[in-house]
């Protein structure tokens, strides 16, 4: 009788440890599959600039609405419109998610200013355009005036903000669009590309999303579409056989609701 008792305690221990492993097992799962919030960037540029004067270029970092304070690199790549040659400055943490380089052009031109900003294993790289000396920036009227706040707590020049849709997007709803791409991205290697939707800090569920993708320079764009992996995330596995820089243009279509958001992406 003892021995059959003791069979059968140790008969519970091991289904209590097996039970316990698997829960174990499923909580890492669950914590595995879980998709970290996308870093959000906004570049700060003044309204207009002066040919051989200082400015100030800056970008702020946040992730879910809290300031980034610990971005691994960020730099602002500067090229003038119609030339081949860019320039790229690292900037500095100076508070406040904000991080910021100083810059003298040169000569009048209008200036494409993209702010590579890799925090948190996620990369994220808008683009705006800076108007200098007579030079006209194209019309945007998206954009939005913004400020930061300088080093000694006054308030900093008019900002420009970072479109919520890129270079040619168009803007009327509350919808945030995300896109999140790997740190770095390889030819020949499936790169994840993850789109986040949010209405009004809601997930937007069943749209329907595709991506605009084209290597700059070409003529010719492919229309891939994504696949909704959980409420408001939407996801597409690519590979890339050519390197280079590429647009990736995010399309989101429900109901009447139609936005585009467009962001620029490095590929070794």
């Amino acid at each position: 009788m003892k021995k059959m008792n003791l069979l059968v305690l140790v008969f519970l221990l091991a289904l209590a440890g097996g039970c316990s492993n698997n829960k174990g097992q499923a909580a890492k799962k669950d914590d595995k599959e879980k998709i970290p919030e996308a870093i959000e960037v906004k570049i700060l540029l003044p309204d207009h600039a002066i040919p051989q004067k200082e400015v100030v270029l800056g970008t702020r970092v946040t992730q879910s609405g809290e300031n980034v304070e610990d971005a691994d690199s960020v730099k602002f790549e500067i090229k003038e419109e119609g030339s081949k040659e860019s320039e790229m400055l690292p900037a500095k943490h100076t508070k406040k998610g904000i991080y910021e380089v100083r810059n003298t052009f040169m000569a009048d031109g209008v200036y494409s200013i993209t702010a590579h900003v890799t925090a948190r294993d996620m990369h994220n790289m808008p683009t705006e355009k800076l108007a200098v000396g007579n030079a006209e920036e194209p019309h945007d009227s998206n954009k939005e005036d913004s400020h930061h706040d300088s080093e000694d707590g006054s308030k900093g020049h008019d900002h420009k903000s970072e479109s919520e849709h890129g270079e040619a997007g168009h803007h009327d709803s509350s919808l945030d669009i995300h896109l999140m791409t790997p740190q770095k991205i390889n030819t020949n290697e499936e790169a994840a590309l993850t789109v986040i939707l949010k209405d009004g800090g809601h997930p937007l569920t069943e749209a329907k999303v595709r991506l605009e993708i084209w290597k700059k320079g070409a003529e010719k764009h492919e229309f891939l579409d994504t696949a909704e992996a959980e409420d408001g995330t939407y996801k597409l596995n690519r590979k890339f056989s050519d390197p280079g820089n590429y647009e990736i243009n995010v399309h989101v279509n429900k109901g009447k609701l139609h936005e585009h958001k467009q962001q620029a992406i490095a590929v070794h």
